[in-house]
């Protein structure tokens, strides 16, 4: 079951990378392989799900 997040994701301060990838307009592949290359900063909380902050994409997404 899955719980909708009634937060826009245009407001969200925390990203899963398939958002964040949405909202960047890139692959999600593209920001995956920027995590492993520690290039994007990421987090997990309770789960293995990666987590992006807003502030943290667009800082990478200005090195671009």
């Amino acid at each position: 079951m899955s719980i909708e997040n009634p937060v826009p994701i245009q407001e969200r301060l925390t990203l899963t990378l398939p958002e964040a990838a949405w909202l960047a307009g890139l692959p999600v592949r593209e920001l995956r392989h920027a995590a492993d290359r520690h290039d994007l900063e990421t987090f997990t909380l309770t789960s293995t799900t990666k987590r992006v902050r807003r502030r943290d994409l667009e800082d990478w997404l200005n090195t671009l």
